[in-house]
């Protein structure tokens, strides 16, 4: 389903509004609005912290969510050598 959304594309709520070269005292421009995805965000893991803060807690739903490419970085700890 997610998959399915990112490839439709309406995160990007792209906008367009006609401009209008007719209006009075000047006329209104063309103007285009859309979400950009920011860049890559980095996910660190922690071993202490619960599963929803991990790599797939809130933090990479959002940046998935966003648009932007996600790198994870697990703790040495979490591979459960001590």
């Amino acid at each position: 389903m997610f998959a399915g959304i990112v490839r439709e594309g309406p995160w990007v709520e792209a906008v367009i509004d006609r401009g209008d070269p007719n209006r009075q005292p000047l006329p209104k421009p063309d103007l285009r609005r859309m979400l950009v995805p920011r860049g890559p965000v980095a996910v660190f893991g922690a071993s202490n912290f619960p599963f929803a803060f991990g790599a797939c807690g809130g933090d990479t739903a959002s940046a998935l969510a966003g648009g932007n490419p996600v790198i994870v970085k697990g703790t040495s700890e979490s591979s459960g050598h001590q």
